[in-house]
């Protein structure tokens, strides 16, 4: 991934450039762990909001409040796969033997709050935010540009939060077990709050 390898910049042992048929030849491995994430992660969101909707009654919160408290763990654990296979791929692979335990040590909680509040914030807030601004008697295209416009700035908004996310991944895959702030320090210290 080049955000994998741009954020490897800084690091003592930074990640080559990786051209275009090297990051198609990493594909068909990657795909497969990333799709199955996404299944899953998007099969319990739902859940967890019908289950918030049943105890509270209906809320649009919900939803957001459900998309980052699922997608948290499930894009922090696909953050963190697609660092391994990006490392793996130039020669780095993880140190150790797999365990379910490891794969939660390494894979998901670096990064998990990070990624909460940018799941949150972002694609849920988006879903939240759009109805506020668009006109529910608005056509379909301007209904379509109203969401896509606060998904986009929700996400834009949020960006800090991914980058944290990713720079936690990158700190656990070289065998360091990052705390939440140390991760987010690192991160505007090397890349500035963007």
């Amino acid at each position: 991934s080049p955000k994998v390898v741009r954020l490897s910049r800084p690091t003592a042992e930074p990640l080559p450039a990786t051209p275009l048929t090297a990051r198609l030849a990493m594909l068909p491995r990657l795909l497969g762990p990333q799709t199955a994430l996404t299944f899953i992660q998007f099969g319990f969101i739902r859940e967890l909001r019908d289950a918030m909707d049943r105890w509270r009654g209906p809320h649009p919160l919900h939803l957001s409040l459900s998309y980052g408290l699922v997608s948290g763990p499930c894009r922090s654990a696909a953050y963190n796969l697609l660092i391994a296979g990006t490392y793996a791929h130039h020669g780095r692979a993880s140190p150790g033997d797999f365990s379910l335990e490891r794969f939660w040590r390494t894979k998901v909680v670096p990064g998990l709050a990070w990624s909460v509040l940018r799941d949150s914030g972002s694609v849920g807030g988006g879903i939240v935010v759009a109805p506020y601004v668009v006109p529910r008697d608005a056509s379909p295209p301007v209904k379509f540009a109203g969401g896509l416009g606060c998904g986009a700035c929700c996400g834009l908004a949020t960006q800090l939060f991914h980058n944290a996310a990713l720079t936690a991944g990158r700190m656990a895959e070289s065998g360091k077990r990052p705390g939440t702030l140390e991760a987010m320090r690192l991160c505007i210290a090397e890349h500035g709050a963007s």
